[in-house]
């Protein structure tokens, strides 16, 4: 309800309302077990959790990665003054296959292939002249990376 008085263009009133989320779902998941001693299920067996946190891990990469990368070049001042008129928008997509690739490598340990991803994507922008548009695909692209890389580490470990 809070969200209604607060300014929305803001990357910590966005990252700050995620961690809400996050908390609400784990202080009802924490309720949940105490009020009802509600136990683990037979069916939620390790190949079970394992394919959910790697869903999970798929999920962020897409639509919650694009929002925050968006929010970020944003606080930080990082433009690019293109045309708006389309209604596909191919650096999501790109973002967002880019960002699945690498999840997929690093699950792999496919490490080098990930090397091999980013190198091929900045051949393809090295002939750009425009300074601001170089720096925004960067920008973008370095927290596409690192988004993939620390879901990706983040499915490793648990």
């Amino acid at each position: 309800m809070g969200k209604a008085y607060v300014k929305k263009d803001n990357v910590w009133v966005f990252v700050l309302d995620q961690v809400f989320h996050i908390l609400l779902l784990v202080a009802a998941a924490l309720l949940s077990v105490n009020r009802f001693g509600w136990t683990t299920p037979d069916w939620l067996t390790q190949p079970v959790r394992k394919a959910g946190i790697i869903a999970a891990a798929t999920l962020l990469c897409w639509k919650p990665a694009n929002l925050f990368i968006k929010e970020v070049l944003k606080y930080n001042r990082v433009s690019f003054p293109a045309d708006d008129s389309s209604t596909f928008h191919a650096g999501k997509l790109i973002g967002t296959i880019e960002r699945w690739l690498i999840l997929v490598f690093i699950l792999l340990g496919r490490y080098e292939v990930i090397g091999f991803l980013i190198a091929a994507k900045s051949i393809i922008r090295f002939g750009n002249d425009n300074r601001n548009e170089t720096e925004y695909f960067l920008a973008g692209t370095l927290l596409s990376i690192a988004i993939a890389v620390g879901c990706g580490l983040l499915v490793k470990v648990v």
